[in-house]
């Protein structure tokens, strides 16, 4: 049993690695019924060696085979260490332990920062690979309050914990109490748990009663989404159950924020009929506020493409929609329209507290036309019955209603009684300053001359006879025109 060619306590000699011991021509074997049957101790070197020689086409066996409660048992008391060492030096792939049974390997530490099992690979390989064809290849158990079950640690610039499969759930953790998984990274440009999914799936999913996925952070984001397509989030959040898809939450600053590098973005999508797509409340601030420091984009937009309101304001006690600007030469609410239609819409009264500045000319009022006769802005227009007009014909009319407006570079600033665009109604002046056709041929005008209809048709000429001219005078002459007929200004006034 002590033979020394089977180097069972052995002297000093080389440290982990091929070690090419003389085999004995009978091998060793132990039995006991009670204590150890094997029992090897050195203090420099390998307590006991196995060793198994065979090689393919012919299989070999194992280098040291254990049955029993604890087939191999092994110990070690100094630092660095292994109870049991089990290496693998030939080609292909092959284990260094191998261990079947209720617990097919099982290691165990006493000393603090020890490790109960230790898997090292010198190559490209895995220090430990677990595989199982129906159950979980590894599984770590931890009764202490602050210790990971499973921990992972790269010293490199690799990964601490790779997860890889072809269907199934490559990492997946569960805990009654505590975090199923917990990922701490000390770099500041690298997350704690980085879930990439090359296939088009999620890179990171996260299931449970309580919140899905849970980030906290003392000086950076407590969940951090990045995407590089032009057509994805960098985090996507959806409630399948009538909830909300994003929530966010602040005791001081933004509940959720989003940033864009073409300026400050935070999208919001909701599937359902009831729901909003981005929904923000705060007991002492906005509920939703957004800051763009882009001269050509707004704060908030709202963009609505199936003929919904882009933006949508609703109070129970104060204004649906406020807007407040610091400038100068802006207003607190502006409102356009790209393709002709109405800037603004008020149904109900309006109340204004200071001045309403109006940047055209004219008062007008919407008229119907008589349809004999085609019209353009500038025409002088009386009455032929009710609210249609007619272009005057004969002088000293008291039937004259205005001009047409829009002539020139003048454009109505209120417009009344109008209607459809495409009801055919005109916008005639009543008051202000309109561009009128004039016929100077009867006698020349000059600024502040009274004008009254004229015989050409559609134009005004001087009122030189003051009698004729009572009830029938459109305004006051703002140009002057020396003969023949032309286009000036006027001031609007009918008496």
């Amino acid at each position: 049993m002590n033979d020394p060619k089977v180097g069972v306590g052995a002297g000093p000699g080389p440290g982990p690695g091929p070690h090419p011991v003389p085999l004995p021509e009978n091998p060793l074997l132990g039995t006991s019924n009670a204590k150890p049957a094997v029992t090897g101790t050195s203090n420099t070197n390998i307590g006991v060696l196995g060793q198994s020689t065979g090689s393919s086409p012919a299989p070999g066996s194992d280098g040291v085979l254990g049955t029993g409660q604890n087939g191999v048992h092994g110990q070690a008391y100094f630092s660095g260490g292994s109870g049991v060492l089990g290496e693998y030096m030939g080609p292909g792939n092959g284990e260094g332990v191998l261990g079947t049974g209720t617990n097919g390997v099982h290691g165990k530490s006493v000393v603090e920062g020890g490790r109960g099992v230790f898997g090292e690979h010198d190559g490209k390989g895995f220090g430990v690979v677990g595989l199982s064809v129906g159950g979980i290849a590894v599984s770590g158990i931890s009764q202490a309050p602050d210790q990971a079950a499973v921990q992972a640690l790269n010293s490199g610039s690799g990964m601490g914990v790779h997860g890889l499969s072809q269907s199934g759930i490559a990492v997946f953790g569960t805990s009654q109490s505590g975090i199923g998984v917990s990922g701490t990274s000390q770099s500041p440009k690298l997350a704690g748990v980085d879930g990439v999914n090359s296939g088009g799936g999620m890179g990171v999913r996260g299931a449970g009663d309580g919140g899905g996925v849970f980030g906290t952070s003392t000086k950076s984001d407590g969940v951090h989404g990045e995407s590089y397509s032009a057509n994805n989030a960098g985090v996507y959040g959806i409630n399948l159950g009538g909830g909300m898809g994003l929530y966010g939450h602040s005791l001081s600053g933004a509940g959720i924020l989003g940033e864009s590098g073409e300026g400050v973005e935070s999208l919001g999508r909701g599937e359902s009929g009831t729901n909003a797509g981005v929904f923000g409340k705060s007991s002492a601030s906005d509920g939703v506020r957004g800051e763009s420091f882009s001269a050509n984009n707004a704060g908030v937009s709202g963009v609505h493409m199936h003929g919904g309101a882009g933006v949508y304001g609703y109070s129970w006690s104060l204004d649906g929609v406020q807007g407040i600007s610091h400038a100068k030469d802006h207003a607190g609410i502006s409102g356009s329209n790209e393709n002709g239609g109405p800037a603004g819409y008020f149904k109900g009264n309006v109340m204004v507290t200071g001045d309403v500045s109006l940047i055209n000319q004219d008062c007008a009022e919407d008229f119907n036309m008589s349809g004999a006769e085609e019209v353009d802005p500038g025409t002088v227009m009386v009455i032929q019955e009710g609210d249609v007009l007619q272009m005057s014909q004969s002088p000293y009319d008291k039937r004259v209603a205005g001009v047409i407006s829009g002539a020139g570079s003048l454009r109505p600033a209120i417009i009344l009684g109008r209607e459809r665009p495409e009801s055919g109604r005109i916008p005639v002046a009543l008051l202000g300053k309109v561009y009128c056709k004039v016929d100077a041929s009867y006698s020349a005008i000059e600024v502040g001359d009274l004008l009254t209809t004229s015989p050409r048709p559609g134009h005004a000429m001087k009122a030189a006879d003051p009698l004729r001219a009572f009830g029938a005078v459109i305004g006051k002459a703002l140009q002057p025109l020396a003969g023949g007929t032309g286009l000036i200004p006027i001031l609007v006034a009918l008496q």
